[in-house]
C-alpha cells in the first residue's frame, strides 16, 4: 500500500489527479453553500466566506463581499477619443456589462 502521499502521487498520477479533482469539487460545493455574509455578521465570518471563496476560486463572491456597490449586470462605460485615418477627432464610448442575473428579468 501507499506510505506517502508523495508514492500515491508518483505510482498512479491519473487516479491522484481524480482524488485531487473530487476533493475540490466537495470542497467547492460546501463553500458555495455558505450563506451570504449580513451586515450583522460578525468580522470573522466575513472573512473566513472571502477567504474561502478566494480558495475556492469563486472570485465574484469574494468581489461583492468587498465592494458591495458593483452588482452583476451593472453598465461600466469608457469613453475615449478616436483619431481617424484622416486626421479627424472622434469620441468612442465602450459600454461593457456583466453577465445577467436571473433578477434581471433576460
Amino acid at each position: 500500500m501507499f506510505t506517502t502521499i508523495y508514492q500515491f502521487a508518483h505510482q498512479d498520477p491519473f487516479l491522484f489527479s481524480v482524488v485531487l479533482l473530487g476533493a475540490y469539487m466537495i470542497f467547492n460545493a460546501f463553500v458555495a453553500g455558505m450563506p451570504e455574509p449580513t451586515p450583522e455578521s460578525s468580522v470573522a465570518y466575513r472573512w473566513a466566506f472571502s477567504s474561502l471563496h478566494a480558495l475556492a476560486f469563486n472570485l465574484d463572491k469574494v468581489v461583492a463581499t468587498k465592494f458591495p456597490q458593483l452588482q452583476p449586470g451593472q453598465a461600466l462605460a469608457s469613453t475615449t477619443s478616436v483619431t481617424g485615418a484622416d486626421g479627424s477627432q472622434t469620441k468612442a464610448t465602450v459600454v461593457a456589462t456583466g453577465a445577467p442575473t436571473a433578477g434581471d428579468g433576460k
